[in-house]
């Protein structure tokens, strides 16, 4: 009865001619114009009464409830098939928000065939094969950074299983009302059960990010009254026991130096305008996975004439797509190795910094010196100093030098005074930076990484063990994460020994100081008779506040409408010294100030 309903909602979707009213089938009216009696009498005598008819059409019935038709806003009341069933009958393309999956190339299947059988989870999504084959409805989650290449073993997986595969794009459905929702969810899985296909939920992340508690129940209900395998691809923990019953869930990490070079090498197997060195830097910087760098690839291909580090990094980072959100700022990466002045060693050490990162895949991976150590690959590194000597624009110069983002850590939205809040904001920073490639910049670090105390009261205990874990979890990331303080002494002891590297930020010297007040004022000001040497000699000031008394001069200079003198720039001094309650008194530079002051 329901397949000859269905069949008969179809042809009344499809053809003008053909309207099915559910009073006219009950009551067995006829008018003048219509066709209806032969596909009353059809249903009609199919069918041992006519309540079995009514109970086909009740708004509860599998046909009714699978949305495979639905009553058109008439005023004859007639039943048609559902528009997203009709288009995947006549063979249209699916709505937005779900795709059905097209037959991989040959070579492509060979090639995701290979990574399966060599994966560490190989065993086991064998067996997820063999269960989807034998009809049994597996649910099964997929963990992982790149979501299109979770799609890609779902789909070899269910190719191996004899399966079709379709695909629901859960974040299209993010932000739709609870009806539409409801419809194009289970209007999905009717089409997965229709064709014998794997129902594969792609960021399913998205389910419980914006989902009530009713809503999750909902969706868990009309999986298990569907009985489809279903696999949940992810590229965070979800709590999955909400939606599925006894699901395989797996992890899939993010590949090894060797197999990243590879891909690397593989996706520029043509081009001869990018050199080993840079792919060293490319693979150091973005851990991505082979679909990834196929697509940045490709990508940098198309918006630039000439295939580049410069287009590569950039198509990688959009690749990567941060979304730190509210926890971190990105910083403008303006700065130069020419901004920087500093003393030798500290840029010495600096440039080691990069090196490091850069050549990390070759000494850890190639030469074989990860073997033994406990902790992931990542460079940790504390810039230590005075406010204004450089820290932050260090920080933003190695991010430029690597190609890579550079996030700073809001601490207002990470510390918390609620007991395991601070942990699991960080977690949130930490999990989003290492899909992201991010680098992670922590200022004034002492306020989340003070030292341990002796435990005296519950709030102690718990303020030690929250240093504990944000201890560990740093060591954890394997990107590169750099701290800067004012007060390192005020760290804990134990955060200091997983440093790579301990940077000290001198306040500059005379030297050093001229070269700032040089490179302040800028080609455009117009200028008379500025005296550097004196300048860097008698005002011993950190270079941010060199910068500060420079630019408010100009500002002196611009509302004056005459050049920018020396008396102009000491008068800006004294402005910079009163915000921080120092002494400045024009005797001290009389050579220059026309008349003392108080």
């Amino acid at each position: 009865m329901c397949l000859l309903i269905l069949r008969t909602c179809f042809l009344f979707s499809v053809d003008p001619l053909f309207r099915l009213r559910s009073q006219l089938i009950v009551l067995g009216e006829r008018r003048e114009g219509w066709s209806y009696e032969d596909f009353a009498l059809m249903l009609i005598e199919s069918t041992d009464s006519i309540t079995q008819l009514d109970i086909s059409l009740a708004e509860e019935s599998p046909l009714r409830w699978w949305r495979l038709i639905e009553s058109v806003a008439r005023e004859d009341g007639c039943f048609v098939i559902a528009a997203p069933v009709r288009s995947y009958l006549l063979g249209i393309s699916p709505p937005h928000w779900m795709s059905h999956t097209h037959a991989a190339k040959p070579e492509r299947i060979a090639q995701i065939d290979r990574e399966l059988l060599e994966h560490e989870h190989a065993a086991t999504l064998q067996r997820i094969a063999l269960l989807w084959k034998e009809g049994r409805p597996q649910g099964a989650v997929f963990v992982g950074a790149d979501s299109d290449m979770l799609v890609d073993f779902g789909t070899t997986l269910a190719a191996q299983a004899q399966l079709s595969a379709a695909r629901l794009d859960a974040p299209y459905l993010h932000g739709t009302d609870r009806a539409e929702f409801e419809s194009a969810f289970v209007t999905a899985l009717a089409a997965a059960r229709l064709s014998s296909s794997l129902l594969i939920i792609n960021h399913a992340e998205r389910l419980t990010s914006a989902s009530a508690q009713n809503l999750i129940e909902w969706i868990a209900r009309r999986l298990h009254i569907a009985a489809v395998p279903c696999l949940f691809c992810t590229t965070s923990g979800i709590p999955v026991e909400l939606f599925l019953s006894s699901p395989i869930e797996l992890e899939f990490s993010l590949p090894e130096t060797r197999q990243r070079v590879e891909y690397w090498k593989t996706a520029l197997a043509d081009c001869e305008s990018v050199s080993a060195e840079e792919i060293d830097i490319l693979v150091g910087g973005f851990r991505l996975s082979r679909g990834q760098v196929e697509r940045a690839v490709k990508r940098a291909a198309a918006s630039s004439v000439t295939l580049g580090l410069a287009s590569l990094a950039e198509a990688c980072r959009i690749e990567s797509h941060a979304r730190l959100g509210k926890n971190a700022r990105r910083v403008r990466l303006r700065f130069t190795w020419e901004d920087l002045i500093v003393p030798h060693d500290v840029r010495e050490q600096l440039a080691e910094l990069s090196a490091q990162m850069r050549l990390r895949h070759k000494i850890l991976g190639e030469w074989g010196y990860a073997a033994g150590q406990v902790a992931e690959e990542g460079v940790h590194a504390l810039f230590s100093g005075a406010a204004g000597t450089g820290k932050t624009m260090a920080a933003a110069i190695l991010a430029r030098d690597l190609h890579l983002d550079l996030y700073k850590i809001n601490l207002a939205s990470v510390v918390s005074k609620y007991v395991g809040e601070t942990e699991k904001h960080l977690d949130q920073i930490l999990d989003e930076a290492e899909r992201s490639n991010a680098i992670l910049f922590f200022d004034e670090a002492d306020a989340l990484f003070g030292k341990r105390s002796e435990v005296k009261d519950a709030q102690d205990r718990y303020a030690n063990i929250e240093v504990a874990y944000l201890l560990q979890r740093i060591e954890e990331y394997s990107g590169l994460t750099l701290l800067a303080s004012n007060l390192a002494a005020n760290l804990d002891e134990a955060f200091r020994r997983r440093m790579h590297y301990i940077i000290e930020f001198p306040p500059p010297g005379e030297v050093e100081r001229e070269m700032i007040w040089r490179r302040a004022i800028t080609a455009a000001t117009p200028c008379e008779a500025l005296d550097f040497e004196y300048l860097a000699r008698t005002l011993q000031i950190s270079g941010a506040e060199i910068k500060n008394i420079a630019t408010r001069a100009a500002y002196f200079c611009a509302q004056n409408g005459a050049p920018l003198t020396m008396q102009l720039l000491l008068q800006s001094a004294r402005r910079e010294f009163q915000k921080s309650g120092r002494s400045f008194l024009d005797v001290d530079f009389s050579e220059y100030m026309q008349s003392p002051k108080s």
